[in-house]
């Protein structure tokens, strides 16, 4: 269950059995959360991510960007953020 201000992002249809790495940035484009994505199974083929940065502390109401490298497949996109 959420809890109110907590946001949850689920980046789905990921391949499996590959490491792979997820960043994101805020619009002055500072990194503000990264992470390894361990090994993926066909069963579990996504990733969630709460909304928090690397200090685990959930982001302000705004506008980011993802880049998602999963071998050698690579997504980038956007992200809102609403609290």
């Amino acid at each position: 269950r959420n809890q109110p201000g907590h946001s949850r992002i689920q980046f789905i249809g990921l391949p499996a059995g590959i490491e792979g790495q997820l960043q994101i940035y805020n619009l002055s484009g500072e990194s503000v959360y990264s992470t390894v994505i361990h090994p993926l199974t066909d069963r579990n083929s996504y990733y969630l991510w709460g909304g928090v940065n690397n200090a685990n502390k959930n982001l302000s109401s705004g506008i980011y960007f993802y880049i998602l490298k999963m071998g050698n497949h690579i997504k980038r996109g956007q992200i809102g953020i609403v609290n």
